[in-house]
């Protein structure tokens, strides 16, 4: 009888502590950090893009947008590398996963990424 109760309660805790990891992993947000030059069309048809994202994939990603030529801006450009501008995405679980430089910028490769980084945030 008290072994079953031991099992019992072991069995129990795996389940609360499963669930509360799951929760946590479930509710991490992804962050995508776009340094863009505020008059190219090449970069205004990357915030066009970004900003769909709120529709597909809603609180789980925030997504900002900073321009290049500020503080911020100049700042991330030389801790990634980049020549003016670029994008970079992260979060709590495994930091910075995916960042691209410039004008080889996509919202769609981004939009991969993001998918990705959230079926494996789900599991």
């Amino acid at each position: 009888m008290m072994k079953t109760v031991t099992r019992l309660a072991a069995l129990i805790t795996f389940l609360v502590i499963s669930a509360a990891w799951a929760h946590h992993r479930l509710n991490q947000k992804i962050r995508v950090d776009y340094y863009y030059i505020p008059y190219c069309i090449s970069c205004s048809r990357v915030l066009s893009g970004l900003q769909t994202f709120q529709d597909e994939f809603g609180a789980r990603v925030e997504v900002r947008t900073v321009d290049c030529f500020s503080d911020e801006g100049k700042a991330a450009a030389q801790k990634y590398g980049f020549v003016t501008h670029g994008i970079v995405v992260s979060d709590d679980a495994h930091g910075l996963f995916f960042e691209q430089k410039d004008h080889g910028v996509s919202a769609e490769d981004v939009r991969v990424m993001v998918r990705k980084e959230l079926a494996l945030l789900s599991l």
